[in-house]
């Protein structure tokens, strides 16, 4: 540049040439810091949008690992639990907590908080026996017709007809006809007493598998069946919201091919009975649908700006049943609007639900 301006310049005096020279050096350093500031705009503008794609990446791959984590156990969810006549039978564990004996229950998040899904699995090992003698709380043992497949450990299944349901732990196998046992439901097992009507279902190592959101991470908690003594594992980051629905079979009559007709994500009447939630309703599951919203790690001060639309959305039921897009609430998120999100989501079928299904 400096050389161009010299061809074109007028001859100098020996006393003005020094005078020249420093113009044409402050000339020069002007258009390099121009030609910098073009550059460092373009370099700056490149890496914004290589982070906004890279945390697009990002947030895609933590939401399909989640979503891979939750469909593998609910298509595990429920074995040991089809029968319909244990199917929903509410269990209480202790003064302060009870449980459904259901495949999979969602506890809903309040204020458009994240739901948590709580899946039930047993390793069923044997036929349902009916008593064999009344059981009361003074009983030492609970006579079965048979106690064949039953081990030490497992958990029994006490129903009938009438009578809440209690869970009661096989601590000895003493014959071909009685267990010695431990009842894991004092309070609500035996208030009422057990007559040879009543039917034991032997659960094996009847498990609880919880998923929730917390500080923002995916978390999944396996423990027994009230879930104590949890092993908490961190399955995926940047997951702020997950919800669910249940997929309802609302026809007259239980076909041998199920047919979702109704998506909710609360226990409807869905075989007509008048009462939600009863053993004919669980029975009439036949899938999940299953939404994780995933955040892009790098916080955006353009996106600060943005309104409601840019909330992540999946298809939910409207008050006709029809499946629409809806918005997904993020405000139980700190300074949710400066950042992107990405939500994906899947249908789960409950394989074990529908192969019990009569």
């Amino acid at each position: 540049m400096l050389q161009f301006i010299n061809m074109l310049r007028l001859p100098a005096s020996r006393n003005n040439r020094a005078g020249f020279s420093l113009a044409e050096l402050m000339v020069g350093l002007a258009l390099g810091l121009l030609t910098l500031l073009a550059l460092s705009q373009a370099y700056i503008a490149f890496h914004g949008s290589r982070r906004t794609t890279a945390g697009t990446a990002d947030a895609q791959t933590a939401a399909m690992s989640a979503l891979f984590a939750i469909e593998r156990d609910l298509q595990h969810a429920g074995p040991g639990l089809g029968d319909a006549r244990l199917l929903g039978c509410g269990v209480a564990i202790d003064a302060s907590q009870s449980i459904i004996l259901a495949p999979v229950r969602i506890q809903a998040g309040v204020a458009g908080a994240p739901d948590t899904l709580v899946v039930y699995a047993s390793d069923l090992l044997a036929p349902p026996a009916s008593l064999g003698a009344a059981l009361t709380a003074a009983s030492t043992g609970i006579g079965l017709a048979s106690t064949q497949g039953m081990r030490e450990g497992d958990i029994l299944g006490l129903r009938e007809a009438g009578k809440p349901c209690t869970l009661a732990r096989i601590t000895k196998v003493d014959s071909a006809v009685l267990v010695t046992h431990t009842m894991l439901a004092p309070q609500a097992g035996l208030a009422f007493g057990y007559s040879t009507m009543a039917t034991a279902f032997n659960l094996g190592r009847l498990s609880q598998v919880s998923y929730s959101i917390v500080g923002g991470e995916l978390r999944r908690s396996s423990g027994d069946h009230a879930g104590n003594n949890p092993v908490v594992q961190t399955l995926a980051g940047n997951i702020v919201s997950m919800k669910a629905q249940y997929g309802f079979d609302t026809r007259a009559v239980i076909e041998s091919v199920p047919q979702v007709t109704k998506w909710s994500a609360l226990m409807i009447d869905a075989d007509g009975s008048g009462t939600a939630g009863d053993s004919g309703d669980w029975q009439r599951i036949a899938g999940m649908r299953i939404a994780v919203v995933a955040r892009s790690p790098n916080r955006e001060a353009s996106a600060c700006a943005a309104t409601a639309a840019n909330l992540p959305g999946w298809q939910a039921p409207d008050d006709a049943g029809m499946l629409v897009r809806t918005d997904i609430s993020l405000t139980h998120v700190p300074d949710w609007r400066c950042y992107r999100y990405r939500s994906y989501e899947t249908v789960v079928p409950l394989r074990n639900v529908i192969w019990g299904r009569p």
